[in-house]
């Protein structure tokens, strides 16, 4: 009811503004990506394929104690149940003995 919307502020000042056909200046100071790459603003294929794979790896892994987990409970359910089914046999065993 009362809220103001959610506005979020461009500020115009630190744009460039060229002519066409003039090359932009950089507004930060990244080299622009050429030759020169810092190694800590930059990563390779390589180093791209490798962590990712490292977090596939962790999501493997958590996989895998899922299915442990589903397995797990699913044993304790059908252990539960066979134990229930047992002492209502034995029940009425015992109630038809008693008759």
């Amino acid at each position: 009811m009362g809220t103001k919307p959610k506005v979020i502020d461009i500020n115009f000042k630190d744009r460039t503004h060229n002519t066409p056909g003039e090359a932009a200046s950089p507004r930060y100071n990244n080299n622009g990506g050429g030759g020169d790459m810092n190694d800590k603003d930059f990563v390779t294929h390589k180093e791209f394929d490798n962590a990712m794979h490292n977090i596939d790896k962790h999501f493997d892994h958590i996989d895998t104690k899922f299915a442990e987990q589903t397995l797990g409970l699913y044993k304790a359910m059908v252990s539960v149940g066979l134990g229930v089914i047992a002492i209502l046999g034995f029940l009425i065993t015992l109630v038809t003995f008693l008759k």
